[in-house]
């Protein structure tokens, strides 16, 4: 909820507080230079009704209409053009709306008899409160000031019944207070809008923000699955041992070539067969055991069914999950039939040379 200060109802915030008036400013000049035009040409055009009604002030009216609340006005609009003019815009505004509320006070004051003129002055008040774009706080002191000036005038310079005059002072009192409440909430309304708007604002800035970061991390994290695959990719091409990775259906999906050469098969026909086509009872096991998440191992010599031979072999066989589910499997298989020809070689090579040794002492 937006909280402004009582009674000028600005925010708090100095920075938000400018910002509003330069928004109002910009916003509001269009409407309170067409606002001021019309009222300088409705004020000089009731000046028909000086020539038919107060013939005895006509001069006097005219000057108060043509000679010096119409310039005034005219004046506002041309300075309304000045780079400057923002500063001061508020106020100038505010005797705008004095200005003219005098002028149709001091009248009403010289011919209290005209019934007629005592309107212009509820027009004033209209317009002031309403039309001008004149903020709540000084569209008030100007609205009561016109009042009280109305009220010394009539006093000083009109002989007019009581009750008459009291009755009128309730009617702009009431124009005052219904001004007062209509410029308060339109002033409230718009300040809240603004706020509003400037959350927004910040809102659509800030997810703009996590966008700009999310995909600057997508990208990033892109690129660094793409570094990691050509690292796995590089390591699962190129390694000594042969790799398969296999289905929750125990199916291989993938080899390398190391393996395809320890089955004795083509790497084209091993992707897309099922492990019980290539294995023994304890290899199915062993696989059985993986997709159930847990690791297994296999060591010994295995004979493809149909195709392939038979090998040394060792395989290590490990789950693959995703969160608790597993999804299939990884194996690794180290063929060990060189090594087992190598350790029976150096068996041979061991005995033979005990075998030597004993001749030797035994000759000796």
């Amino acid at each position: 909820m937006v909280k402004l200060k009582n009674p000028t109802l600005e925010f708090p915030d100095k920075r938000e507080e400018a910002l509003y008036k330069r928004v109002f400013f910009n916003d509001s000049l269009p409407v309170t230079r067409v606002a001021i035009l019309l009222a300088a040409f409705l004020y000089a055009v009731f000046g028909v009704l000086d020539a038919i009604f107060v013939s005895d002030y006509l001069r006097t009216f005219l000057i108060i209409r043509i000679g010096i609340v119409v310039p005034f006005l005219l004046l506002f609009i041309l300075l309304s053009f000045h780079t400057l003019f923002y500063r001061f815009w508020q106020l100038f505004l505010f005797f705008a709306f004095l200005v003219s509320g005098v002028g149709i006070a001091l009248m009403i004051a010289l011919s209290p008899q005209n019934w007629s003129y005592y309107g212009g002055l509820m027009m004033i008040f209209m317009v002031g409160y309403f039309f001008i774009r004149l903020r709540f706080i000084w569209a008030t002191i100007g609205g009561w000031l016109n009042l009280i000036i109305f009220n010394v005038l009539m006093y000083s310079l009109a002989d007019v019944d009581q009750q008459i005059f009291l009755a009128y002072n309730f009617f702009y009192a009431s124009a005052n207070f219904i001004g007062m409440f209509g410029s308060y909430y339109f002033e409230i309304s718009g300040r809240r809008n603004f706020y509003l708007s400037r959350q927004l604002d910040q809102k659509q800035r800030d997810l703009e923000n996590i966008n700009h970061n999310l995909e600057s991390t997508v990208e990033s994290r892109t690129r660094e699955l793409k570094e990691n695959e050509e690292k796995y990719r590089l390591i699962f091409e190129r390694s000594p041992l042969g790799v398969f990775h296999f289905n929750d259906k125990g199916v291989i999906t993938e080899c390398n070539d190391h393996f395809a050469n320890i089955i004795g098969r083509p790497r084209t026909l091993l992707e897309g067969m099922h492990l019980k086509e290539l294995s023994d009872k304890r290899i199915t096991n062993a696989v059985e055991k993986v997709l159930k998440g847990s690791k297994a191992s296999f060591e010994g010599r295995y004979k493809v069914i149909g195709k392939g031979k038979a090998n040394a072999v060792r395989i290590l066989f490990a789950p693959i999950k995703r969160n608790i589910q597993t999804i299939g499997g990884i194996g690794l298989v180290e063929d060990r039939s060189e090594f087992i020809e190598k350790q029976k070689l150096e068996k041979q090579i061991a005995v033979a040379k005990e075998s030597v040794n004993f001749k030797q002492k035994f000759l000796a």
